[in-house]
């Protein structure tokens, strides 16, 4: 037997040397043959049959590479999968099957374009069944994806495709190589396999790069890279969050719109499949339904209709800007807008409605989020948006603006309420220092300026606004101290206090004539005090002359209200029915009531 061998190989070696092409041809046949009879022959012909993958004719290299194939089916017939067969090469015991599959690999730079196509092939299909083969193949089959031919470069592109799949960890760094090179005319098959990629196996670490390309990109390589951004924005939005805010609103460059309208677009695919994703990305897409750019306007418009296509309540903010693009100038616009409208199920005769009932239900919810940013809200306030939002989106668009517009009127006078206690807060520290500054006694000051503060954390607007009025009132009053005590002496300025009042809004003195404040506009009607019939002016809480809490006034608005009430009528917040002074610790003592100790 090994002299049979010992023949064959000197055969082989002569064949494997000789000029003529069939001839070498035929020792490939010949190797395949023998090969599948011993394992010897399989040993000693290895060597001639690399040499012969390596041969200057390219019907040879073809004829080497399929019996590289074969033989390897062969030997892993005869041997168990978990066993390697050790041939020698290049003084090394190397497994055949890695040595035969390397050489394949090598051969996808082959200058002939069948033998690529051959070696793409079966490199790919190997990789696909060895992990260790794959590792090794990837950058080969990545490189074919620029092949001139357009069948190498197909097989390579569906080869990675399905590697990506399993593991894109391997096939990634390559991708991302070849994708951020100089050559743009690979870039269509690169983002072509990352949108057939990414519809299986998200790819995040490619988000920068895609958004990067899309800024230069011709218009066949942007319609994948849009594609594959969509993909990403569907399997988590967030990931693309950043990007897309930035590509909405930075105008800082002359050609931002383009960048704007791609955003734009990726929006509306994403709304396509899951609208609800899009919902905070619209206050980022209203502006640019007023832009200059009549392009911007259309795309825009196009958005927002396929964001609201579900439920059109989730877009109402943007309702009133559509119903004005039904009238833009542009026609494409107008056209693309009155067909948004259309497919939300809004007919023409309710533009006018809607346009009014949306403005003023979304400048209360702006009302009602910055008051809820400093406290709770109320009921009234509460249940009047709840019910503006429900009548708007069953259609219901005047019922929708009367309720709106009752929410938006309490939600802005208690928003006032707080933005007048917090400025009169403000002054009461002012107040206090100015009359310690001046020498005076001010422990009544003192003491109503800190119940102020704690009426205002208890958000009683009001009730913390009469008190730094009062506080004010008895700063001006308050005798400077002698090494004796008190001073009996009162100032002319100090005397005229008596014919005189603080403002309950502003906290200016005033002459007890007035009606309106004339600092700050404050209506001053009088009231009369029940204990001791004095002039009290409209909405303060105490009165004057013998102190005496009115009874049922709101300590957040300052409205009066009827005993059995036990709400506000105006804002709604709870009554305390009179509460006792002694809860906030302030001490009635009568304004007119000089104090000597």
């Amino acid at each position: 037997m090994e002299q049979n061998v010992k023949i064959f190989m000197n055969k082989i070696e002569k064949k494997t040397n000789s000029p003529d092409t069939v001839k070498r041809k035929k020792c490939v046949r010949e190797i395949v043959k023998h090969m599948a009879l011993d394992d010897a022959y399989i040993v000693g012909c290895t060597e001639y049959l690399v040499k012969l993958l390596k041969d200057d004719d390219p019907d040879v290299r073809m004829e080497a590479l399929k019996a590289t194939e074969t033989i390897v089916a062969t030997v892993l017939e005869k041997i168990e999968k978990n066993k390697q067969f050790m041939v020698d090469y290049g003084g090394k015991k190397v497994p055949l099957r890695k040595l035969f599959f390397y050489q394949a690999i090598q051969m996808t730079r082959d200058p002939d374009p069948e033998i690529r196509l051959a070696a793409v092939t079966i490199t790919g299909k190997k990789s696909l069944e060895y992990p260790l083969i794959r590792r090794k193949a990837t950058p080969f089959l990545v490189a074919r994806i620029r092949d001139k031919e357009k069948e190498v470069r197909n097989q390579a592109i569906y080869f990675i495709i399905k590697i990506s799949y399993h593991t894109p960890e391997i096939t990634s760094p390559f991708l991302k190589r070849l994708f951020t090179g100089r050559r743009r005319s690979t870039d269509i098959y690169v983002a072509y396999v990352l949108d057939r990629v990414m519809t299986k196996q998200p790819l995040p670490e490619f988000i920068p790069i895609l958004f990067e390309k899309l800024s230069d990109a011709d218009s066949a390589t942007e319609k994948y890279v849009i594609s594959a951004l969509v993909k990403c924005g569907i399997g988590n939005i967030d990931d693309i969050r950043e990007y897309l805010v930035q590509g909405l609103t930075d105008q800082s460059y002359a050609l931002w719109w383009i960048k704007a309208r791609n955003m734009l677009i990726i929006l509306r695919q994403v709304a396509e499949k899951r609208p609800d994703l899009t919902r905070p990305y619209l206050r980022y897409v209203l502006p640019l339904m007023v832009d200059d750019n009549w392009g911007l306007r259309m795309e825009a418009a196009h958005t927002v209709g396929m964001m609201g296509a579900e439920d059109p309540n989730r877009i109402k903010e943007a309702l009133p800007f559509l119903v004005d693009l039904t009238k833009d100038p542009h026609e494409m616009v107008e056209e693309i807008a009155i067909s948004a409208l259309t497919n939300l199920g809004i007919r023409e005769a309710d533009y006018s409605g809607i346009r009014d009932a949306a403005r003023i239900l979304m400048q209360s919810k702006a009302k009602i989020v910055e008051i809820k940013r400093h406290e709770d809200l109320n009921e009234k306030i509460r249940e009047a948006y709840l019910k503006a939002n429900k009548a708007f989106a069953k259609g219901e668009y005047e019922r929708s603006l009367k309720l709106s517009e009752e929410a938006l009127i309490a939600a802005r006078a208690k928003a006032e309420l707080r933005a007048h206690a917090y400025e009169a807060i403000q002054s009461a520290e002012e107040v206090v220092e100015n009359a310690k500054r001046d020498g005076l006694n001010v422990p009544k000051v003192v003491r109503l300026m800190e119940n102020a503060r704690k009426a205002y954390e208890e958000r009683k607007y009001f009730l913390a606004r009469e008190l730094v009025a009062r506080g004010k009132e008895e700063a001006s009053r308050v005798r400077p101290m002698t090494p004796y005590g008190y001073s009996y002496e009162i100032e002319d300025g100090l005397q005229s206090s008596r014919d005189t009042m603080v403002c309950h809004r502003c906290g200016e003195r005033i002459s007890k004539d007035n009606t309106i404040c004339p600092e700050c506009g404050a209506g001053l009607d009088s009231t009369v005090c029940p204990k001791c019939h004095s002039l009290v002016p409209q909405g303060f809480m105490f009165c004057g002359k013998c102190g005496m809490h009115l009874d049922n006034v709101c300590e957040v608005c300052g409205a009066i209200n009827p005993k059995v009430t036990e709400n506000c009528r105006v804002c709604g917040e709870p009554l305390r029915g009179g509460p006792e002074a002694e809860e906030l610790d302030v001490e009635l003592i009568p304004r007119e009531l000089d104090f000597v100790p």
